[in-house]
């Protein structure tokens, strides 16, 4: 028998095939090989603002440590200080530094020459990522302004409606959150950090029902989805279901497996919409196992100064008392070269 010859299938109850292998023959391509990569002129010698736009911009998606995206838009502006796309993505990789100022003065410059004479732009790029530094520095009915801005295009409709969403949850404003996520999720069924939001908004608005529905529903796709299952604790403690409250926390320290980055990340998610008890409590819960992170104390102690000062204090002394060269702000969510 030939290797060719051989077929190997795996069918499920109903003969649906879920499994097939198959040896193929190998032929050489009867095409054309593609062009190899060419090295990228020097940015002077390119005869373009969008020539010199594109080259910063595959440089920054296929990551080069020899050569600087930063050259080819440095003399993009000279050419054009103005230009939408360019200072787009400079605002963008200053984002991802978090030099929120110099991100504002990019994206604000960008979205100054989309919008001119009364447009209304069908990219809305710099408009959310301009939302996104203006919350960065506290400017947050800015922020509203600009998301707002940036759904009228289908690209940021989801992402922008989210980021109105957190703010909504952070001014205490759920009903309008929970409108503000229902539209988000409209052109992004798979958000689950919408779907996670939106189980939040319910338990804060005592729709407890439909939040415990909603949480399941989201764990049936994201099975380890740390939030879900953290609402789903906190649900059944809410209704009286202790036992299950217990089966439910079990099951997530199971798999966030005691890890202080799965704590500190799960905590951001929750501090992110001004939901800053429940970080704090469960942060407590690590603490209680005996761990001992300074970090884990430093964001403990910040989350528990609105209403706990006290306490705050507390904590915040516990993390002076650690390795003070260990305290490092949480790992971003973002960088250079992602």
């Amino acid at each position: 028998v030939k290797e060719d010859d051989l077929e190997v299938c795996l069918l499920d109850s109903r003969g649906s095939t879920l499994l097939l292998y198959k040896p193929a023959e190998h032929h050489p391509p009867s095409y054309e090989k593609p062009e190899p990569l060419k090295p990228l002129a020097a940015p002077e010698e390119m005869k373009s603002v969008e020539e010199l736009y594109l080259a910063g911009l595959r440089l920054n998606q296929f990551y080069n440590a020899s050569v600087d995206p930063m050259s080819y838009y440095r003399e993009a502006l000279k050419r054009d200080p103005g230009d939408y796309r360019v200072n787009t993505q400079l605002g963008i990789l200053c984002i991802k530094d978090y030099n929120w100022k110099e991100a504002e003065k990019y994206l604000q410059t960008a979205v100054d020459r989309i919008t001119s004479n009364y447009t209304r732009p069908k990219d809305g790029e710099g408009l959310y990522y301009l939302g996104i530094a203006k919350r960065a520095l506290g400017k947050t009915d800015e922020a509203y302004d600009y998301f707002y801005q940036s759904i009228w295009t289908s690209a940021w409709h989801s992402a922008g409606y989210y980021q109105l969403a957190e703010i909504d949850c952070q001014k205490g404003e759920f009903d309008k959150a929970l409108d503000h996520l229902n539209r988000s999720i409209l052109t992004n069924g798979d958000n689950y950090k919408a779907y996670n939001l939106k189980t939040i908004v319910l338990r804060k608005l005592n729709d407890l029902k439909a939040a415990r529905e909603l949480a399941e529903t989201t764990l049936k796709t994201y099975k380890i989805n740390h939030q879900a299952l953290n609402e789903m604790y906190l649900l059944e403690s809410l209704m009286g279901n202790s036992d299950q409250a217990t089966k439910n926390l079990k099951e997530l320290t199971v798999i966030m497996r005691d890890h202080v980055q799965s704590y500190l990340e799960l905590a951001t998610d929750y501090s992110n919409c001004g939901f800053y008890g429940e970080a704090a409590d469960l942060l407590s819960r690590l603490e209680t196992k005996g761990e001992n992170f300074p970090m884990m104390y430093y964001y403990q102690g910040f989350y528990m100064k609105n209403g706990r000062y006290h306490q705050s204090t507390f904590i915040l002394s516990k993390s002076l008392k650690n390795a003070r060269h260990l305290l490092f702000p949480f790992q971003g969510r973002r960088n250079r070269h992602t």
